[in-house]
């Protein structure tokens, strides 16, 4: 907590998400599917919905309206210039996974967590920062087995990488104590 608020991304957020929705979000669910939109998930305030088949521009806009309203009885509102409609043509993106057939993280997310795990290894190879880099560990770690979750091989390169620079900082002096357990 913060200034009397909680921060964003507390592990209390879908907790609480879950409790101001419990008794609105099943009966839009509901009219959702009526109207053909057979696919409803949401993360914390992150709310997604699709359908199967081709859905008419005025149909879509019905489905918006009835969540606004249903959210707007709890005194929630949707921030109008953060909602998107996506069709199966393009890239559906959500959360920052693209979602066309299997969850997967962008080319552009994977490139940039390679580049951050090459910058790491090679300040650990070369001795620069220990300090920082011991701290950077667990992040490191976090970031390769994002990767891996839905790129297997490119993400256990990643994992093998960030490995290799934990047993170069446990060898280093004064770095014995580097923690050696996997993410969560």
């Amino acid at each position: 907590m913060r200034d009397g608020h909680l921060e964003q991304g507390a592990p209390t957020s879908g907790y609480l998400a879950n409790l101001a929705l419990w008794d609105v979000e099943g009966q839009f669910v509901k009219n959702l599917a009526a109207q053909g939109f057979t696919q409803y998930s949401r993360h914390v305030d992150d709310i997604t919905f699709s359908s199967l088949s081709h859905v008419s521009p005025s149909r879509i806009i019905w489905a918006v309206r009835t969540i606004t309203k249903s959210l707007a009885t709890k005194g929630l509102l949707i921030h109008q210039g953060k909602h998107e409609v996506m069709h199966s043509k393009g890239q559906l993106k959500i959360l920052k996974l693209v979602g066309n057939s299997k969850p997967s993280l962008p080319p552009k997310e994977r490139s940039r967590v390679r580049a951050l795990i090459h910058t790491f290894s090679k300040k650990v190879e070369s001795g620069d920062d220990l300090e920082v880099a011991v701290q950077m560990l667990p992040r490191m770690r976090r970031q390769a087995y994002k990767v891996k979750r839905s790129h297997s091989r490119e993400g256990g390169l990643l994992v093998e990488q960030v490995e290799k620079a934990a047993v170069l900082l446990r060898q280093r002096p004064n770095n014995a104590d580097v923690y050696t357990g996997q993410p969560n």
